[in-house]
Order: structure tokens, then C-alpha cells, then sequence
């Protein structure tokens, strides 16, 4: 009880410092689990998106599943005649993924190309106002979330490619990317006639979209061939250089909590030297003098890591209501980040709680 309350007028006596250490604390956390929810969030959106287009295969040329690949049209239209043909096959529609630069000028969104004919056999996506492409031209359909969050409606226009493109439809559920184009208007602005990005197929009996999938990949080797329901695992797995990213962005977090509280124990050393020096002299051991120290260090870090929790769950809400980014935040994140923030302040203490318990008390007394 001594020590809590000793600890506590510490903390009191200074709290311009124990302010800008808990917001140091709160910054290292923070930047962990808005950095880690929005990437998953996005990937995991992304996935879901796909994984809902209504087709239950998906073939892509190999390894095409990073954002340069997502950009690209490679694969020849007319291979879509050659999966037709494999038994067990509806229908099966050549698609086209491209990335744009965003209204703002901010970050990027992706658009696909869809044909005219043919999309409505594989998709599940239904026009709930306006009408669909006519396979050619500047227009564009979008979802109603796009729609609700950008406030877009009919006749609207959106800009890609450099160019102006009406909205001429608004369809429901969410689907791939939630603008889509005439697959035409895609290959001409991409300079890749005759070319898409992927192809999605519709099995005549959902149930037998494996060994549709596995003859399929037999047919063409050199091809990707997904089950669309296996596409949010997939994405999940398939990110090592963003796994890196992430771990950087987590030691990142210890660097910095480590640091607030390595300068701010630091300097309370300094200014307390005749302090700790009075306490030597009535008895108090080097291991309550070091326990003091880490302790204040502790109950920082403690108050940092709640900070920073509230500022994300705040900042969650912002992202998704303000800009429509998906940020999700799940319990390991939670218990990774404050693990890091509370062992990063006990580990920033060690140093200064060592050099105070092993001060000189004749020399810390006589300290100006």
C-alpha cells in the first residue's frame, strides 16, 4: 500500500510527463491495431466480395493473386469456349480486374469489366434500380453500398481511366469489386483487346464443383483454378510480404513504448537522485527502489494501452462511416497489442529502475 500510493503521487507530482508518456504509449498501440484491422480488414472484404459472386469456380492465370496480378489481362478470351466444353460446366464468362486512382487522389479501387452477355448466368447480382451494361461505352454500375457511402445515384458519373462514366445501374448483394464496367470499355482503356483477367464458372450441380475443378485443372495446368468459397482463406494465406509489413508495424510499437518509457524513467531518475537518496538513508532496499520505478512504469503503460484501445474502436467507426474502409479488430490483436505495450514499458524501466537502485546514497544525498 506504501508503494502504490508513493507510486501514485509520482505520477501525480509530474503530470505534464505522465501525460505525453501514456500518449506515447497509446500512439504504439494504436498504430498497431489500425495498421493490422485495416489490412485485414480490407483483404478479408475483398475476399468475401469475391468469394459472394454467385460462380463456384474461378481460373486465374498462376500466382495471380497479388494487386499487380488483380491489374493485369492476360488470359485470352476465347478460353472460355475451352471450359465449356469440360463436363459439368453452365456457363463460364470472361471478367477483367484493373486498378484506378480514387476520387479523392487518395489510394486506389478496383474496378472489373464484365461482358454484356452471358455475366447474369454465372452471377447472383440483381439490378435493384436503373438496368444493367449494354456490353460497350462510358458506364458503369455500382452497389448500394458504393451508392449509400458516396451518395451516387442514376446518371451520376464516376471518373476512370481519365474519363467520365455514367452510372446507368445499382445492384445488390455486394459482389467482386463494387464498380463494374463493360469488359469492351476495359480492354481498350487497358490497351489489351481480346484479353481478361479471369474466368468464373458456374457448375450445372453446385455439388459437383470439385471434380469439375479438378478436371478443369487437369484440361489447363498452367492455370489457377479456385473454389470461390476457399477464396477468404486463400487471401488471408496468400500475403507474405504484407505478413512482413505487419510484423514490422508490431516491433515498431515495442520500439516506441520502449523508448517513451526508457526517456521518461530516465529523466525521473535524474530529478529524484536526492529522493532516492533519502529513501537509502531510512532503510528502503534496492529492490523497493527498482519496484517503485517499474511499477509507475507498469501503471504508464497500463493507462497507455487503454488509451490507445479507445482511440482505434474510435477510429474504426470514423474509417467505416466517413470513408468506407473496413477495419476489423479481433481479440488476439487486443491481447498482441497490450502484451507489447506493457512488456515494452517494464523492459524501458529496467535500465533507469537499475541505475536507481544502485546510486551512492552519500552521493545522492549531497545531489543538486
Amino acid at each position: 500500500m506504501v508503494m502504490d500510493n508513493l507510486v501514485l503521487a509520482n505520477l501525480k507530482h509530474r503530470p505534464l510527463r505522465t501525460i505525453i508518456s501514456v500518449v506515447g504509449v497509446a500512439l504504439g498501440v494504436c498504430l498497431t491495431m489500425i495498421t493490422l484491422g485495416l489490412v485485414h480488414g480490407l483483404i478479408r472484404a475483398r475476399a468475401e466480395r469475391e468469394a459472394n459472386v454467385g460462380a463456384e469456380i474461378m481460373v486465374r492465370e498462376a500466382g495471380s493473386l497479388g494487386m499487380d496480378a488483380w491489374s493485369s489481362l492476360r488470359l485470352p478470351v476465347q478460353e472460355a469456349n475451352e471450359l465449356l466444353k469440360i463436363p459439368g460446366v453452365k456457363a463460364a464468362v470472361p471478367v477483367a480486374y484493373y486498378f484506378v486512382a480514387s476520387d479523392s487522389g487518395i489510394g486506389i479501387r478496383s474496378v472489373e469489366g464484365i461482358p454484356a452477355d452471358g455475366y447474369q448466368a454465372v452471377s447472383s447480382i440483381q439490378i435493384v434500380r436503373g438496368r444493367p451494361l449494354r456490353g460497350e461505352g462510358n458506364e458503369a454500375i455500382i452497389d448500394v453500398s458504393y451508392a449509400e457511402k458516396q451518395t451516387t445515384d442514376i446518371h451520376d458519373q464516376i471518373g476512370l481511366f481519365g474519363h467520365p462514366f455514367r452510372v446507368v445501374g445499382i445492384y445488390t448483394p455486394e459482389s467482386g469489386p463494387r464498380i463494374k464496367i463493360p469488359l469492351a470499355a476495359m480492354q481498350q482503356y487497358a490497351g489489351t483487346l481480346e484479353n481478361c483477367s479471369a474466368f468464373l464458372v458456374k457448375c450445372q450441380r453446385p455439388e459437383d464443383q470439385e471434380s469439375v475443378a479438378r478436371m478443369m485443372q487437369q484440361r489447363f495446368p498452367d492455370r489457377r483454378v479456385i473454389l470461390t468459397r476457399d477464396l477468404p482463406a486463400i487471401y488471408a494465406q496468400a500475403t507474405p510480404a504484407i505478413n512482413t509489413f505487419l510484423n514490422v508495424v508490431v516491433g515498431l510499437e515495442a520500439v516506441i513504448s520502449v523508448l517513451v518509457i526508457l526517456l521518461t524513467m530516465y529523466t525521473t531518475i535524474k530529478e529524484r537522485t536526492r529522493e532516492i537518496g533519502i529513501l537509502k538513508s531510512l532503510g528502503a532496499s534496492k529492490s523497493f527502489i527498482a519496484s517503485v520505478i517499474e511499477k509507475e512504469a507498469f501503471f504508464i503503460s497500463f493507462i497507455g494501452v487503454v488509451v490507445g484501445f479507445v482511440v482505434s474502436f474510435m477510429a474504426k467507426a470514423v474509417l467505416r462511416n466517413t470513408m468506407d474502409l473496413p477495419m476489423v479488430v479481433e481479440a488476439k490483436w487486443l491481447l498482441l497489442a497490450m502484451m507489447i505495450g506493457l512488456a515494452s514499458g517494464l523492459l524501458g524501466a529496467l535500465y533507469p529502475a537499475l541505475l536507481a537502485a544502485n546510486q551512492d546514497a552519500v552521493k545522492a544525498l549531497s545531489y543538486e
